[in-house]
């Protein structure tokens, strides 16, 4: 369990960054199920427009590693905690970032994706990122804008090129709904930017509305994150724009059971 002054940090913030989460051990066995996940070259895998792999959506539905892990009472009692209701998985996928190669991520919030396509009533929902490598100032840090999550979903950005782009917009580099030029003028101007490093084994929780981006991996060393999406059980998904493929869109809301271990 998290502190009720941490739970409060979170809220105030957007964020919420934990270390010693996982244990080596634990980090190295997921890491070494990464090779039987990248065996699938169907579109649960994500490729760089430089060949690199970028990301691996639904894990946690193919993988028993992964499915446990999402599953685990050290992320989902904190969770419960922050939203306050029992939770079920929305989302997972791994992220890459390729030493020297791993592009970058442009500034922009999650749950309009959640709203717009899927159709989720509310941003209760909260996202964990799970660092499988350390992750340093020199190979694209997550950075966040404290307390950014209480302008709710902000002015995008109108970007032509993915308008009709819809499958690939859901999960290509390119992304369908960033952060408009003007709007994030006025929060560098009123916000630090956080930059979340952290050991292998730390767990950055953060909230679906932050604003959020990553540069490209410039060290020589590769960084690779976990990532789970946590709704809540009364945050229901009501249509939304398309339906999207399970692994983008778990529609199985059925209250987690976590596991100790």
């Amino acid at each position: 369990m998290v502190t009720s002054a941490l739970v409060k940090k979170y809220h105030e913030e957007g964020f919420l960054l934990l270390e010693n989460v996982f244990t080596q051990q634990e980090v190295h066995l997921m890491t070494k199920e990464l090779s039987t996940l990248l065996e699938d070259n169907g579109p649960r895998k994500i490729i760089e427009l430089n060949g690199e792999i970028r990301s691996y959506y639904g894990a946690h539905q193919v993988n028993d590693i992964y499915r446990k892990i999402s599953r685990a009472k050290k992320l989902v009692e904190p969770i419960q905690q922050i939203l306050e209701s029992e939770v079920y998985v929305h989302q997972t996928k791994v992220n890459f970032k390729k030493a020297m190669r791993g592009n970058w991520w442009e500034w922009h919030q999650d749950y309009p994706y959640w709203k717009i396509e899927d159709g989720m009533t509310s941003p209760r929902v909260v996202s964990i990122m799970l660092y499988l490598d350390d992750v340093t100032e020199f190979n694209g840090p997550l950075l966040v804008i404290p307390g950014s999550h209480k302008h709710g979903i902000v002015k995008f950005d109108d970007k032509q090129d993915v308008k009709n782009e819809q499958e690939s917009s859901w999960t290509s580099a390119n992304l369908k709904y960033t952060i408009s030029q003007s709007i994030l003028k006025e929060a560098f101007a009123n916000n630090k930017i956080v930059s979340t490093t952290g050991k292998a084994g730390s767990v950055l929780f953060f909230h679906g509305n932050i604003f959020h981006a990553s540069n490209c991996n410039l060290s020589p060393f590769d960084r690779k994150a976990y990532i789970i999406t946590y709704n809540s059980v009364e945050n229901i998904l009501n249509g939304g724009m398309n339906k999207r493929p399970e692994f983008l869109s778990e529609r199985n809301c059925e209250p987690i059971k976590y596991l100790n271990n």
